[in-house]
C-alpha cells in the first residue's frame, strides 16, 4: 500500500508532518516536498521551522542546529513552487493553543502565532489551524500522516490530532480519498482513537511499522522485501 501510493499517488496528495524531531524524517521531507500537492507542518517540527523564519515560539520545543536543513528544504520547495507559492505549499500554523505551563492540567489559550509570550508554550495547534487543515483534507485524494500535531499525550492539547483522524476517516469514508497514518506515536494515536470511535473510524492503512515504514516511504531500500520481490 505504501509503496503504490507514492509511486502513483492519487492528487491532490497532502502530507501532513508532526512530531519533535526534523533531522530524523528528513528523507521523508524531502521525499514530501518531491511527491506532495501541500505539506502541512505542525508539532515541535512546526516550532522550529517557526523559530527559523523569526517568529518567536515562548518556551517551546525546538530542535537546535537545523538552519542548513531548513534553508535545503525551502530550497528544493522553491524549485518545485516558486518563491510566491512557497506559503501554500509549506503550511506552517498561524494559530496555535499554548499553556504557561506543561502539565495536562494547564489551561488551553489559543492564540495567533505572532503572539506567543516568552513564558507560554505551544502545544497544539490553534482552531484556525486546525479549520485550515481540516479544509486541505478535504480537498485531498490522498494524505499521509506523520507525527501528531500537538502535545497529544495531554488531553486538552489532543485536539488538533482529534480532529486531523476525524476528517481523515471521512474523507476516507465520504469521498474515497487514500488515507496513510505511519510513525509509533502517530499509528498509536489512530489506533486508539479508532477504538474510541469504531463506527466513523476509516482508514486506508495504519502503519505499526514505525521506522520501517518511514524509511519505506522516504524511498529506501528494506532488504526483508527485497528478498521476498526477488523470490516472487
Amino acid at each position: 500500500t505504501i509503496s503504490e501510493a507514492f509511486r502513483n499517488p492519487k492528487r491532490p496528495f497532502v502530507a501532513v508532518m508532526g512530531g519533535a524531531k526534523i533531522s530524523d524524517k528528513l528523507p521523508l521531507i524531502e521525499k514530501f516536498v518531491e511527491r506532495a500537492d501541500k505539506i502541512i507542518v505542525a508539532g515541535a517540527i512546526a516550532n522550529t521551522f517557526l523559530k527559523y523564519l523569526n517568529v518567536k515560539v515562548g518556551k517551546s520545543r525546538i530542535e537546535d542546529g537545523q538552519k542548513e536543513v531548513i534553508e535545503q528544504i525551502f530550497r528544493l520547495a522553491e524549485k518545485k513552487v516558486g518563491f510566491e507559492g512557497l506559503r501554500e505549499f509549506i503550511i506552517l500554523p498561524e494559530e496555535v493553543a499554548v499553556a504557561k505551563e506543561f502539565s495536562k492540567d494547564a489551561e488551553r489559550v489559543e492564540k495567533r502565532v505572532i503572539s506567543v509570550a516568552e513564558d507560554e508554550t505551544i502545544l497544539d495547534l490553534g482552531e484556525k489551524a486546525i479549520q485550515k487543515l481540516e479544509s486541505e483534507i478535504s480537498k485531498a485524494k490522498m494524505v499521509v500522516w506523520n507525527g501528531t500535531v500537538g502535545y497529544a499525550e495531554f488531553e486538552n492539547f489532543a485536539e488538533g490530532s482529534r480532529r486531523t483522524c476525524l476528517q481523515i476517516s471521512k474523507s476516507t469514508r465520504d469521498n474515497g480519498m487514500k488515507s496513510i497514518v505511519g510513525g509509533g506515536d502517530t499509528s498509536a494515536f489512530a489506533l486508539n482513537w479508532s477504538n474510541q470511535n469504531p463506527e466513523i473510524a476509516d482508514f486506508s492503512l495504519i502503519s505499526t511499522g514505525g521506522g520501517a515504514a518511514l524509511e519505506l516511504m522516504s524511498g529506501e531500500i528494506l532488504p526483508g522485501f527485497e528478498v521476498l520481490e526477488d523470490k516472487a
